[in-house]
């Protein structure tokens, strides 16, 4: 901690107005000698970023959700280069200006093919008018046999209309068909309406990231 401060002291005698900016460190909330550390250190809880852990087991059926007429739920088509510009452009929608909403076309048609992507896990729900509603990216580790979600994301025009419900009781399904016990996910603390929606699908709060803040050079 000690060296990575004095980096951002020198860095911030170059520029001022990017490095100036409050340090940001993080604990889980079950991890008291992490937490001790960084209150004794000068951060305090802050910032936008904690969130909370929330697990759902899969040792039962998934309950059946079915979308009004029109409507589809699948994975997204392999190859289909209108898919992939579709697919791109509402993780835009939902999640810029954050970081996991600055990829382009071309971003993700790479990103499918790195390791870990399964196309079957990335779920989109259809509107009757052919717009991608909500999707979900899954993510599984056979040898632990659990899975993950994220992220997630609706577009502003299609919330709370099942969409978002839809794609993650298909994504769960497929995580059991293909051997997963249990699958987690993480949203913001103050998210509500997902924290409604994950819970109604069986999972539960088991633990809290929370973000720790120190003032910058700029704000001492």
């Amino acid at each position: 901690l000690g060296w990575a401060e004095q980096k951002i002291a020198e860095l911030c005698q170059i520029d001022t107005q990017l490095w100036g900016r409050p340090i940001v460190s993080g604990s889980r909330q079950d991890d008291p000698r992490r937490i001790e550390f960084l209150e004794q250190h000068g951060f305090h809880v802050g910032g936008p970023f904690s969130e909370v852990n929330m697990l759902c087991t899969l040792d039962k059926p998934i309950p059946e959700f079915t979308l009004p007429v029109g409507c589809q739920v699948r994975a997204v088509v392999e190859g289909n280069l209108d898919e992939i510009s579709n697919r791109a452009a509402i993780q835009r929608e939902v999640w810029q200006p954050w970081t996991v909403g600055n990829v382009t076309n071309q971003d993700y048609a790479q990103f499918m093919h790195l390791p870990g992507y399964e196309r079957e896990l990335d779920i989109i729900a259809i509107a009757p008018d052919g717009v991608i509603a909500s999707y979900v990216n899954g993510w599984i580790d056979p040898l632990n046999k659990i899975g993950d979600l994220g992220p997630l994301g609706a577009h502003p025009a299609y919330r709370r209309q099942g969409f978002s419900q839809a794609a993650l009781t298909e994504c769960l399904r497929r995580m059991q068909a293909g051997g997963m016990d249990r699958v987690s996910v993480s949203t913001g603390v103050d998210n509500t309406p997902a924290i409604r929606l994950y819970e109604s699908l069986g999972f539960k709060i088991v633990n809290q990231y929370i973000e720790y803040v120190k003032p910058g050079e700029r704000n001492q």
